[in-house]
């Protein structure tokens, strides 16, 4: 927990944000989807965001973004470490333009 304001207490979750800027190997991808999920719920992690549906106000928006909470950060690099989530990122680096990075922030 963290208080930003006197009144408000807010907490802290982390947050794995993925986006996908081409899928090169639809198959391979179509393999990532499935497995995916099963990977972030061993770990606690809760899809918030799965879209392609993205207005760009500024810039060229990815085609997918991908948007994944976990209750901490150490959960979420937990789940970037685990097997099956090594698997995962593997199939989405051969089969997508894309990138990952890893977001903390209050609520």
């Amino acid at each position: 927990r963290s208080t930003l304001f006197p009144y408000t207490t807010l907490f802290r979750s982390a947050y794995a944000v993925v986006e996908i800027d081409e899928i090169t190997d639809v198959n391979a991808y179509a393999v990532l989807i499935k497995k995916a999920p099963a990977a972030a719920k061993a770990f606690g992690g809760r899809y918030v965001i799965r879209t392609q549906d993205i207005v760009a106000t500024d810039g060229l928006p990815p085609k997918r973004i991908i948007v994944i909470a976990f209750d901490d950060m150490n959960k979420l690099k937990a789940w970037s470490a685990s097997p099956a989530q090594k698997e995962v990122d593997a199939i989405r680096i051969n089969s997508a333009q894309s990138r990952q990075f890893f977001v903390e922030g209050d609520y």
